[in-house]
């Protein structure tokens, strides 16, 4: 487990490794990258791209921690969860499985817009794709069917989908 520090008030922790094994087929592998955001920041996840460390492919920050910090807003889009999201990573149940996943904690007062990746082309949709419980915490699930992307948002955030 190692911890990398940037400038300004964040920093990146990753929770799981390749050498735990973590990547077989269908198991679960968790946080891979888990970035805590900073009091009361605004954060467009594209900016995370040259921070994430790689690891054949599968290093990735896929898990984002907006509580307990004051009120922030995020935007994720499509393009985010294909570039950060990791497969079976939180959820193997049969409606999840084998899609690019990512979770979303927060709290009240915390905002995530969901974008599409480009145009207004039926396949760059977000759908609501049911609720999840996680870690013993309610999470609503977002789904981009053409892809194969699920992000899980916890249930106290405000989300709009664009």
């Amino acid at each position: 487990m190692g911890l990398w520090a940037f400038d300004g008030e964040y920093s990146l922790l990753t929770t799981s490794s390749i050498d735990s094994g973590a990547f077989e087929p269908g198991k679960l592998v968790g946080s891979i990258g888990k970035y805590a955001l900073a009091s009361d920041q605004t954060l467009d996840l594209s900016s995370l791209y040259t921070l994430t460390p790689a690891g054949d492919g599968q290093g990735a920050i896929n898990h984002l921690d907006m509580r307990g910090n004051g009120a922030q807003t995020l935007k994720v889009s499509i393009a985010d969860v294909l570039a950060l999201g990791v497969e079976n990573s939180f959820s193997n149940a049969s409606a999840f499985i084998d899609h690019l996943q990512m979770r979303i904690d927060g709290d009240s007062g915390d905002k995530l817009t969901l974008s599409k990746q480009w145009g207004s082309s039926n396949d760059q949709s977000w759908l609501a794709h049911g609720q999840l419980t996680l870690d013993g915490q309610n999470y609503n699930a977002y789904f981009n069917q053409a892809l194969g992307l699920e992000v899980f948002v916890q249930s106290a955030i405000a989300v709009t989908v664009i």
